[in-house]
């Protein structure tokens, strides 16, 4: 279940990362999730993640969920 978030700011928000129907991994900010993502060597930013998350679309072949 995603949670509204609108009065939250995204910067402190609680995101998990689906990697795939098993494997699920929470972060406690965008930015831990933007780390992950060049840490595994792709581009990566604040403003995109938040437009994927909000978007449900999927980034790199993850999903993304405020929770």
């Amino acid at each position: 279940m995603c949670l509204d978030n609108s009065s939250v700011s995204s910067l402190t928000t609680t995101s998990m990362l689906k990697l795939d129907s098993r494997k699920v991994k929470l972060f406690f900010s965008i930015e831990k999730c933007v780390q992950y993502l060049r840490s595994k060597g792709y581009s990566a930013t604040h403003i995109t993640l938040v437009k994927y998350i909000d978007t449900g679309i999927s980034y790199y072949s993850y999903i993304f969920k405020y929770i």
